[in-house]
């Protein structure tokens, strides 16, 4: 629809305009488009051994909305392991947590618990999302 609009503006979609079934739906129409992604296989080393792993296990390339759960569950344990289980001092420990390399990218949560401190754009080229750049996002 952006195309048949004859817009002279460049696109970037959100993560949904990156993924494989979008792509697929609309073919030689994504062709050049821009988005968000919220993973892109081997943006990181941490990034690669995660898409690596999952192939391995499952057989099949990664499901994007994995990496949010496997980086969140991550995050949680490593609060509960390091405060226990009261509530309270697992959010604190979450939100004081920096630095932390994740699937997705770095996590620096904010006191109002924004977390993932870079997103990825990929340009749509023959077919396939491609990393064109990381940006640094936040006060930072």
């Amino acid at each position: 629809q952006y195309r048949q609009l004859g817009s002279p503006f460049m696109y970037i979609g959100s993560a949904s305009s990156q993924m494989k079934d979008t792509i697929n739906l609309s073919r030689e129409a994504s062709e050049g488009l821009l988005a968000i992604a919220d993973f892109v296989p081997g943006q990181s080393q941490v990034n690669k051994k995660y898409a690596d792993d999952y192939k391995k296990e499952y057989n099949q390339e990664f499901d994007a909305t994995s990496a949010w759960t496997y980086d969140g569950l991550n995050i949680l344990v490593n609060a509960i392991r390091k405060v226990g289980e009261n509530r309270p001092k697992i959010r604190e420990a979450i939100l004081s947590t920096k630095g932390y390399q994740g699937v997705l990218g770095t996590f620096d949560f904010t006191p109002n618990g924004d977390g993932l401190s870079e997103v990825s754009v990929v340009k749509i080229e023959k077919g396939n999302p491609k990393l064109i750049k990381i940006v640094k996002v936040g006060g930072k």
